[in-house]
């Protein structure tokens, strides 16, 4: 599958940044992503995952970064999630089923049984509390039930009080949006494209 995605990062005014990145995946364990920004100077990247392992090369400059272990697909959502039995508890808010995970270090999920989906997750780790929210294909769509749109929001306490002064506040928010603007099938690709060496 290929995937063109949006991402919008925005942060208390400090960080304000627009990046698009295409995705070409070969089954669950191999993808090609390449992501380009305007800021930093410009940013241009391409990331290679292949069987747990990832080399990243700056297509600006043509310096690849040597090759490492990644436990996880960099662009699988789906893992947050983990299974049926890491959960324990199920109550209905709102109009959401809410479902408490075992271990408190993993994310709370928001069942909608209209959607038949995960539409939320909340997770606090330490100072930072993240909020994920989906948006899926409907069933017209080519890939229907695939995940459209992610919204990010994340809030991290500052214990630094010069940050707190830098910006007016005790919390430093951020948001991250993505958005898949367009997604294909792909005919089968060569193996030389998730190449490691």
């Amino acid at each position: 599958v290929e995937k063109l995605y949006r991402v919008y990062i925005n942060s208390a005014n400090v960080v304000s940044m627009t990046m698009s990145v295409s995705v070409i995946t070969a089954g669950p364990t191999k993808s090609l992503i390449t992501s380009r920004s305007n800021s930093y100077g410009g940013v241009y990247t391409e990331t290679v995952w292949n069987d747990g392992q990832v080399k990243v090369t700056d297509l600006k400059t043509g310096k690849r970064h040597p090759s490492s272990y990644a436990e996880y697909d960099l662009t699988d959502y789906n893992r947050l999630f983990g299974t049926a039995a890491d959960y324990s508890q199920v109550e209905l808010e709102g109009s959401l089923w809410k479902m408490a995970p075992i271990d408190e270090t993993k994310p709370t999920l928001y069942y909608s049984s209209c959607e038949e989906r995960i539409v939320k997750a909340s997770q606090v780790a330490g100072d930072t509390t993240n909020v994920y929210t989906y948006a899926y294909y409907d069933e017209g769509a080519d890939f229907p039930g695939a995940v459209s749109k992610m919204l990010i929001e994340r809030s991290v306490y500052m214990k630094d009080a010069s940050m707190r002064d830098y910006l007016k506040s005790d919390t430093l928010r951020a948001t991250y949006e993505i958005s898949i603007v367009s997604i294909k099938k792909r005919s089968v690709l060569p193996a030389k494209m998730f190449d490691l060496y």
